[in-house]
């Protein structure tokens, strides 16, 4: 079993190296200008500091997208919504005599536009 994936390895390998040492792209392409969109979703876990505290479990959503005006050179743009909060033990005290424990839930709602400026090298970006 060693000896297959050593084999396949190998292979893999010296053929991805074989089709990088291509010649006909060695020309630079005229750059254009383009843009890319996009939608982005997911979950937020987050809890307030210094409470006696639980998770809260929030949804994040959003649009991106990025403006490459050269090469190697972009900016980029995100419009994010966000949920945080916790929910917190309150013990209340109504009639001085009972006691009961209710859960006091933080929502919190952020809306974010985060700008940045980034350098692209290949496929690695910064």
């Amino acid at each position: 079993m060693k000896a297959l994936f050593s084999l396949i390895c190998i292979a893999f390998f010296s053929g991805t190296s074989a089709f990088s040492q291509a010649t006909d792209s060695l020309q630079a392409p005229k750059f254009k200008a383009f843009s890319t969109a996009g939608v982005k979703c997911g979950v937020n876990i987050s809890s307030l500091n210094n409470f006696n505290r639980d998770i809260k479990i929030g949804l994040l959503a959003g649009f991106t997208g990025e403006y490459r005006f050269s090469s190697s050179w972009g900016i980029a743009a995100e419009l994010n919504y966000s949920q945080h909060g916790a929910t917190l033990q309150h013990t209340d005290y109504g009639n001085g005599i009972s006691s009961a424990l209710k859960d006091i839930e933080y929502g919190l709602n952020y809306l974010a536009l985060p700008l940045l400026i980034s350098l692209h090298d290949n496929n690695f970006m910064v």
